[in-house]
């Protein structure tokens, strides 16, 4: 059976002040374990993709940065954030299209979401422990 534990976060308002501080965390650990350093490489033995999913991609930032790394080798990727909530700031939409690349975000569980979509790359950061 799959099942996707939700958390705090999901159920939060975007401007809650717990909701802005738990991004802000999340942040500082990507930082911290050099997460977009580490899947940029992954993704850069690849091929560009046409479009890449991006699962509880929350607020985007981190696939920005993401992006920043890889916009020497890949251009005009469509990125698709799939999230509980849709988040993701004008700013980081401009950061994307300053890389040339499109984003969109779809809100909803991603069982529901992902089908929609034929991705050639789905990722994901800090989101696989909501499984059982």
């Amino acid at each position: 059976m799959r099942a996707l534990t939700p958390e705090i976060l999901d159920f939060l308002a975007p401007d809650d002040p717990r909701a802005q501080r738990s991004r802000r965390d999340l942040a500082r650990i990507n930082w911290v374990m050099r997460q977009s350093a580490i899947m940029a490489g992954a993704l850069a033995k690849l091929p560009a993709p046409d479009l890449l999913a991006d699962l509880g991609g929350g607020d985007g930032r981190f696939l920005l940065s993401v992006a920043e790394r890889l916009a020497g080798r890949w251009s005009g990727v469509r990125v698709v954030i799939l999230d509980r909530q849709t988040i993701v700031s004008e700013t980081t939409r401009a950061g994307f299209a300053a890389l040339g690349w499109r984003c969109e975000v779809l809100q909803g569980d991603i069982f529901e979401t992902l089908p929609r979509l034929e991705p050639d790359i789905v990722t994901a950061n800090l989101f696989l422990h909501h499984f059982d």
